[in-house]
Protein backbone atom coordinates (compact mmCIF):
# COMPACT_ATOMS: atom_id res chain seq x y z
CA UNK A 1 0.00 0.00 0.00
CA UNK A 2 1.34 3.41 -1.01
CA UNK A 3 0.51 6.34 1.26
CA UNK A 4 3.35 8.87 1.17
CA UNK A 5 5.46 9.88 -1.84
CA UNK A 6 8.42 12.25 -1.81
CA UNK A 7 8.98 14.89 -4.48
CA UNK A 8 12.64 15.86 -4.93
CA UNK A 9 12.58 19.56 -5.84
CA UNK A 10 15.24 22.20 -6.55
CA UNK A 11 14.95 25.96 -6.23
CA UNK A 12 18.08 26.82 -8.27
CA UNK A 13 19.80 27.10 -10.68
CA UNK A 14 16.78 25.66 -12.54
CA UNK A 15 13.68 25.73 -10.37
CA UNK A 16 11.30 22.76 -10.39
CA UNK A 17 8.54 23.79 -12.86
CA UNK A 18 4.83 23.91 -12.13
CA UNK A 19 4.04 21.03 -14.50
CA UNK A 20 6.36 18.77 -12.49
CA UNK A 21 4.70 19.54 -9.17
CA UNK A 22 1.28 19.11 -10.72
CA UNK A 23 2.30 15.73 -12.19
CA UNK A 24 3.70 14.61 -8.83
CA UNK A 25 0.44 15.47 -7.13
CA UNK A 26 -1.56 13.70 -9.84
CA UNK A 27 0.51 10.51 -9.58
CA UNK A 28 0.25 10.41 -5.81
CA UNK A 29 -3.51 10.97 -5.99
CA UNK A 30 -3.78 8.11 -8.49
CA UNK A 31 -2.38 5.81 -5.79
CA UNK A 32 -4.54 7.39 -3.06
CA UNK A 33 -1.36 8.79 -1.52
CA UNK A 34 -0.07 12.17 -0.42
CA UNK A 35 3.03 13.90 -1.77
CA UNK A 36 5.58 15.62 0.45
CA UNK A 37 8.55 17.65 -0.73
CA UNK A 38 12.27 17.78 -0.12
CA UNK A 39 13.49 21.11 -1.46
CA UNK A 40 17.20 21.62 -2.11
CA UNK A 41 18.64 25.13 -2.38
CA UNK A 42 22.21 25.61 -3.58
CA UNK A 43 24.13 28.27 -1.67
CA UNK A 44 27.61 29.75 -2.06
CA UNK A 45 29.99 28.97 0.83
CA UNK A 46 31.99 31.83 2.30
CA UNK A 47 35.57 31.08 1.24
CA UNK A 48 36.74 34.64 1.00
CA UNK A 49 39.73 36.03 2.87
CA UNK A 50 40.50 39.46 4.24
CA UNK A 51 42.14 40.65 1.00
CA UNK A 52 39.32 39.54 -1.28
CA UNK A 53 36.79 41.11 1.04
CA UNK A 54 38.58 44.46 0.80
CA UNK A 55 39.29 44.38 -2.92
CA UNK A 56 36.13 42.93 -4.41
CA UNK A 57 33.59 42.97 -1.61
CA UNK A 58 33.32 39.16 -1.56
CA UNK A 59 31.23 39.08 1.60
CA UNK A 60 28.59 41.32 0.08
CA UNK A 61 28.57 39.40 -3.20
CA UNK A 62 28.16 36.04 -1.45
CA UNK A 63 25.44 37.41 0.82
CA UNK A 64 23.55 38.86 -2.14
CA UNK A 65 23.73 35.60 -4.10
CA UNK A 66 22.55 33.54 -1.14
CA UNK A 67 19.74 35.99 -0.43
CA UNK A 68 18.59 35.58 -4.04
CA UNK A 69 18.74 31.79 -3.71
CA UNK A 70 16.70 31.90 -0.50
CA UNK A 71 14.09 34.13 -2.13
CA UNK A 72 13.77 31.65 -5.02
CA UNK A 73 13.38 28.82 -2.51
CA UNK A 74 10.64 30.71 -0.68
CA UNK A 75 8.75 31.20 -3.95
CA UNK A 76 9.04 27.50 -4.82
CA UNK A 77 7.98 26.47 -1.32
CA UNK A 78 4.88 28.67 -1.64
CA UNK A 79 4.07 27.12 -5.02
CA UNK A 80 4.44 23.64 -3.55
CA UNK A 81 2.15 24.38 -0.59
CA UNK A 82 -0.43 25.81 -2.97
CA UNK A 83 -0.21 22.68 -5.11
CA UNK A 84 -0.74 20.28 -2.20
CA UNK A 85 -3.28 22.55 -0.55
CA UNK A 86 -1.65 22.39 2.86
CA UNK A 87 0.59 24.49 5.10
CA UNK A 88 1.61 21.44 7.16
CA UNK A 89 5.33 22.02 7.90
CA UNK A 90 5.96 18.27 7.91
CA UNK A 91 5.02 18.11 4.21
CA UNK A 92 8.09 20.12 3.14
CA UNK A 93 11.72 19.65 4.19
CA UNK A 94 14.23 22.29 3.13
CA UNK A 95 17.89 21.44 2.57
CA UNK A 96 20.88 23.64 1.76
CA UNK A 97 23.76 22.40 -0.36
CA UNK A 98 27.06 24.02 -1.33
CA UNK A 99 27.78 24.58 -5.05
CA UNK A 100 25.91 21.47 -6.29
CA UNK A 101 22.75 19.71 -5.21
CA UNK A 102 24.10 17.11 -2.78
CA UNK A 103 22.09 13.94 -3.50
CA UNK A 104 23.03 12.18 -0.24
CA UNK A 105 20.64 13.97 2.13
CA UNK A 106 17.80 13.74 -0.41
CA UNK A 107 18.29 9.97 -0.77
CA UNK A 108 18.36 9.55 3.02
CA UNK A 109 15.09 11.46 3.38
CA UNK A 110 13.55 9.24 0.68
CA UNK A 111 14.07 6.18 2.91
CA UNK A 112 11.09 7.26 5.02
CA UNK A 113 8.69 7.45 2.06
CA UNK A 114 7.00 4.85 -0.11
CA UNK A 115 8.81 6.16 -3.17
CA UNK A 116 10.55 9.18 -4.65
CA UNK A 117 9.35 11.35 -7.54
CA UNK A 118 12.05 13.10 -9.56
CA UNK A 119 11.04 15.51 -12.35
CA UNK A 120 13.33 15.40 -15.39
CA UNK A 121 13.65 18.86 -16.90
CA UNK A 122 17.35 19.61 -17.32
CA UNK A 123 18.62 20.50 -13.86
CA UNK A 124 22.45 20.28 -14.01
CA UNK A 125 22.64 17.82 -11.08
CA UNK A 126 19.80 15.61 -12.31
CA UNK A 127 21.84 12.53 -13.21
CA UNK A 128 23.65 12.47 -9.84
CA UNK A 129 20.31 12.71 -8.07
CA UNK A 130 18.84 9.87 -10.15
CA UNK A 131 21.70 7.53 -9.24
CA UNK A 132 21.62 8.42 -5.54
CA UNK A 133 17.87 7.85 -5.31
CA UNK A 134 18.04 4.53 -7.16
CA UNK A 135 20.98 3.05 -5.27
CA UNK A 136 20.94 4.74 -1.87
CA UNK A 137 17.31 5.39 -0.94
CA UNK A 138 16.09 1.79 -0.74
CA UNK A 139 12.88 2.98 -2.40
CA UNK A 140 11.48 2.98 -5.93
CA UNK A 141 12.08 6.13 -7.94
CA UNK A 142 9.75 7.54 -10.57
CA UNK A 143 11.47 9.65 -13.23
CA UNK A 144 8.98 12.18 -14.55
CA UNK A 145 9.83 13.85 -17.87
CA UNK A 146 7.77 16.67 -19.38
CA UNK A 147 5.72 14.15 -21.36
CA UNK A 148 3.26 12.97 -18.75
CA UNK A 149 0.47 10.48 -19.18
CA UNK A 150 -3.04 11.85 -18.73
CA UNK A 151 -3.70 8.53 -17.07
CA UNK A 152 -1.65 5.55 -15.88
CA UNK A 153 -3.63 2.85 -17.66
CA UNK A 154 -0.92 1.08 -19.66
CA UNK A 155 2.00 -0.35 -17.68
CA UNK A 156 4.99 -2.03 -19.32
CA UNK A 157 7.26 -4.05 -17.02
CA UNK A 158 10.77 -5.06 -18.09
CA UNK A 159 11.73 -8.51 -16.84
CA UNK A 160 15.09 -10.29 -16.96
CA UNK A 161 14.84 -12.42 -13.83
CA UNK A 162 17.32 -10.26 -11.90
CA UNK A 163 17.05 -9.16 -8.29
CA UNK A 164 16.50 -5.55 -9.40
CA UNK A 165 13.73 -6.60 -11.80
CA UNK A 166 12.05 -8.55 -8.98
CA UNK A 167 12.18 -5.50 -6.74
CA UNK A 168 10.67 -3.34 -9.49
CA UNK A 169 7.93 -5.90 -10.12
CA UNK A 170 6.95 -5.87 -6.45
CA UNK A 171 7.06 -2.08 -6.22
CA UNK A 172 4.81 -1.76 -9.29
CA UNK A 173 1.97 -3.94 -7.98
CA UNK A 174 -0.09 -1.04 -6.52
CA UNK A 175 0.19 0.72 -9.88
CA UNK A 176 -0.68 -2.44 -11.83
CA UNK A 177 -3.82 -3.00 -9.78
CA UNK A 178 -5.17 0.31 -11.06
CA UNK A 179 -4.07 -0.21 -14.68
CA UNK A 180 -6.22 -1.34 -17.59
CA UNK A 181 -3.32 -3.03 -19.36
CA UNK A 182 -0.20 -4.65 -17.91
CA UNK A 183 2.42 -6.15 -20.20
CA UNK A 184 5.67 -7.85 -19.19
CA UNK A 185 8.48 -7.76 -21.73
CA UNK A 186 11.70 -9.76 -21.86
CA UNK A 187 14.44 -8.84 -24.33
CA UNK A 188 16.31 -11.96 -25.40
CA UNK A 189 19.78 -12.34 -26.88
CA UNK A 190 21.66 -9.95 -24.61
CA UNK A 191 22.46 -12.37 -21.76
CA UNK A 192 21.41 -15.80 -20.47
CA UNK A 193 18.00 -15.67 -18.79
CA UNK A 194 16.80 -17.98 -15.99
CA UNK A 195 14.22 -20.43 -17.31
CA UNK A 196 12.64 -21.16 -13.93
CA UNK A 197 11.39 -17.58 -13.49
CA UNK A 198 10.47 -16.88 -17.11
CA UNK A 199 7.61 -14.71 -18.35
CA UNK A 200 4.89 -17.29 -17.76
CA UNK A 201 5.88 -17.43 -14.07
CA UNK A 202 5.75 -13.63 -13.81
CA UNK A 203 2.27 -13.57 -15.34
CA UNK A 204 1.17 -16.28 -12.89
CA UNK A 205 2.60 -14.29 -9.96
CA UNK A 206 0.71 -11.17 -11.00
CA UNK A 207 -2.49 -13.16 -11.39
CA UNK A 208 -2.16 -14.21 -7.76
CA UNK A 209 -2.37 -10.48 -6.98
CA UNK A 210 -5.51 -10.08 -9.07
CA UNK A 211 -3.61 -8.58 -12.02
CA UNK A 212 -4.09 -9.95 -15.54
CA UNK A 213 -0.94 -9.39 -17.56
CA UNK A 214 0.21 -10.36 -21.03
CA UNK A 215 3.75 -11.31 -21.97
CA UNK A 216 6.08 -10.16 -24.74
CA UNK A 217 9.23 -12.03 -25.72
CA UNK A 218 11.29 -9.93 -28.10
CA UNK A 219 14.78 -10.45 -29.56
CA UNK A 220 17.38 -7.74 -29.07
CA UNK A 221 17.41 -5.46 -32.11
CA UNK A 222 20.81 -3.87 -31.60
CA UNK A 223 23.26 -3.77 -28.72
CA UNK A 224 21.27 -1.55 -26.35
CA UNK A 225 18.57 -3.21 -24.24
CA UNK A 226 17.51 0.15 -22.83
CA UNK A 227 16.83 1.53 -26.31
CA UNK A 228 14.79 -1.58 -27.13
CA UNK A 229 12.72 -1.18 -23.96
CA UNK A 230 11.97 2.44 -24.81
CA UNK A 231 11.03 1.44 -28.36
CA UNK A 232 8.63 -1.21 -27.04
CA UNK A 233 7.14 1.32 -24.64
CA UNK A 234 6.50 3.64 -27.56
CA UNK A 235 5.06 0.88 -29.75
CA UNK A 236 2.72 -0.31 -27.00
CA UNK A 237 1.66 3.25 -26.09
CA UNK A 238 2.78 2.61 -22.52
CA UNK A 239 2.04 5.27 -19.94
CA UNK A 240 4.90 4.11 -17.73
CA UNK A 241 7.90 1.78 -17.98
CA UNK A 242 8.85 -0.28 -14.91
CA UNK A 243 12.36 -1.72 -14.69
CA UNK A 244 15.13 -2.67 -12.33
CA UNK A 245 17.93 -0.16 -11.93
CA UNK A 246 21.17 -2.09 -12.35
CA UNK A 247 24.60 -0.99 -11.22
CA UNK A 248 27.61 -2.29 -9.32
CA UNK A 249 29.73 -0.56 -6.74
CA UNK A 250 33.28 0.48 -7.52
CA UNK A 251 35.24 2.69 -5.16
CA UNK A 252 31.98 3.68 -3.42
CA UNK A 253 30.46 4.87 -6.69
CA UNK A 254 27.91 3.02 -8.76
CA UNK A 255 28.77 2.10 -12.32
CA UNK A 256 25.48 1.89 -14.18
CA UNK A 257 24.44 -1.05 -16.29
CA UNK A 258 23.94 -0.35 -19.97
CA UNK A 259 20.15 -0.57 -20.00
CA UNK A 260 19.81 1.66 -16.94
CA UNK A 261 22.25 4.21 -18.33
CA UNK A 262 20.50 4.57 -21.67
CA UNK A 263 17.02 4.82 -20.14
CA UNK A 264 17.84 7.47 -17.54
CA UNK A 265 19.85 9.62 -19.97
CA UNK A 266 16.70 11.15 -21.46
CA UNK A 267 13.56 9.16 -20.61
CA UNK A 268 10.74 9.94 -23.06
CA UNK A 269 8.07 8.64 -20.69
CA UNK A 270 7.73 8.13 -16.92
CA UNK A 271 10.04 5.35 -15.70
CA UNK A 272 9.70 3.56 -12.36
CA UNK A 273 13.11 2.26 -11.27
CA UNK A 274 13.92 -0.02 -8.34
CA UNK A 275 17.18 -1.54 -7.16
Amino acid sequence: MVKDMMLAAFSNPASTPDWAMSAAGSFAAHLDAEVSGVLTTIVVPDRSNALSRRLVGADAAIAAENARSEAEANVLAARFRKMIGSDDPHRLVRLHSFNIADPGPVARHARLFDGALLPIYGHPDEQWMIQALIFDSGRPVLLMPRRQANRWDNVLIAWDGSRAAARALADAIPLCRRARSVEVVTITGEKPLPEDIALRAVVHHLRRHGIEASKILAPLQGDDVGADLLAHADQRAADILVMGGFGHSRMREFVLGGATRSVIAAPPLPVLLSH
